[in-house]
């Protein structure tokens, strides 16, 4: 521990920032409940324990932008996320969140067991497939046609299919009406036989259900306004119905902070690679001051992400790293050179993280994870407890 004191105690600021600061042990004993009694901010956000074991607060004005947390698998992101969606969420901010692991769903269930009164209503567990439902006429025909390519249809196929589905116009969309339009439309029975297939495919997520009113995503999107938390669990789901399902949602979703018919929400992207492809992260990552569209990422591979999402970081929160290239690729979002960040985050032990951006005033501070007063799942599990 006396390399991270040494770390601490060099990077540590010299004087009090002006929007970040400590609040007293005593407050995390109290509960969350009083989150915002004796802050600094109308809307703080707790991030962490400071090096004297008291609350480090930032202000959630501050983490309106671009959200960074990496590091080595075990080492306490999922946790940080957690306490920071948690924060959010009791100040009705409105988050979506995707979820690989199913670490989520639970954060409205006190340790106890029981439901959280100040949360129970606020989180709202979407699984595609059973809570999570909707028309094909739901998913614009441009979409749509970007669904089939990801499932694997090319050229002319694709080329065809993206023909019928404009002729037939979103509003009319099913899969039978489709269906029957390509047997009335594709005469070539190679390019049908390939364009069935994947409707097959897209049938099989259990994602499509035409019996629904058109609708059921933007109704489902308007809980946002509401100041609710969505978490929508992937864990399990084959790559198609993952990639789907996140895409349709995204495109809805875009459109009504477009169309100014939600209010600005944050989004947390568990491991974004797996369930968005680089360009549209880019496109996420371009439009998002003018969309309102505050987004947080959570990777043990920061390279999988878009070089212009680390340029463009606001906060960057990083935990452990063992790897040279993840430090050298990260270190644009930290302010610091390579090697000085290199020193800082290879020092660092479990559930400790380097905090530096908006957030801390461009100060890098070393903080450790505080303990929740919720279900946390995801944490790692031992046969072995001790050496």
């Amino acid at each position: 521990m006396d390399g991270l004191r040494a770390v601490e105690d060099s990077w540590l600021p010299a004087r009090e920032p002006q929007r970040c600061g400590s609040s007293s042990e005593g407050a995390q004993a109290r509960g969350e409940e009083a989150v915002t009694a004796g802050s600094l901010f109308k809307h703080p956000v707790n991030i962490g324990l400071d090096s004297g074991g008291s609350l480090f607060e930032a202000s959630a004005y501050d983490l309106q932008g671009l959200n960074l947390v990496v590091g080595f698998k075990g080492a306490g992101k999922s946790h940080l996320a957690k306490a920071m969606l948690l924060n959010l969420t009791r100040h009705k901010a409105g988050c979506l969140v995707f979820g690989v692991n199913d670490e989520y769903s639970r954060l409205d269930m006190g340790r106890d067991g029981w439901p959280k009164p100040d949360l129970k209503d606020f989180f709202v567990k979407l699984r595609p497939g059973e809570t999570l439902k909707f028309p094909l006429s739901d998913i614009e025909p441009e979409v749509l046609v970007n669904v089939m390519e990801a499932l694997g249809l090319r050229d002319a196929s694709l080329a065809e299919f993206s023909e019928v589905v404009g002729g037939i116009g979103q509003n009319l969309l099913s899969l039978d009406t489709l269906k029957d339009k390509i047997k009335e439309k594709v005469t070539t029975p190679s390019v049908r036989g390939a364009i069935v297939r994947r409707l097959r495919m897209l049938e099989d997520t259990g994602l499509i259900n035409d019996d629904l009113e058109q609708g059921q995503l933007a109704n489902a999107l308007f809980q946002l306004n509401e100041g609710k938390t969505l978490v929508v669990n992937l864990k399990g789901l084959a790559k198609p119905a993952m990639r789907t399902v996140v895409q349709v949602l995204l495109s809805n979703l875009l459109n009504l902070l477009e169309a100014r018919k939600l209010e600005p929400i944050f989004l947390f992207a568990e491991e974004a690679h797996l369930y968005i492809d680089r360009a549209d992260i880019e496109d996420l990552v371009t439009r998002m001051r003018h969309l309102g569209l505050w987004q947080f990422y959570v990777t043990n591979t920061p390279t999988s992400l878009p070089e212009l999402l680390v340029r463009q970081t606001d906060n960057l929160f990083c935990f452990y790293l063992s790897l040279p290239d993840d430090v050298k690729y990260i270190a644009p979002a930290s302010g610091l050179e390579p090697d000085v960040l290199q020193r800082l985050v290879t020092a660092l032990p479990p559930r400790h993280f380097l905090a530096v951006g908006q957030a801390t005033e461009g100060y890098p501070v070393i903080l450790r994870n505080r303990e929740l007063d919720v279900l946390a799942a995801g944490e790692t599990r031992y046969r072995f407890l001790e050496p």
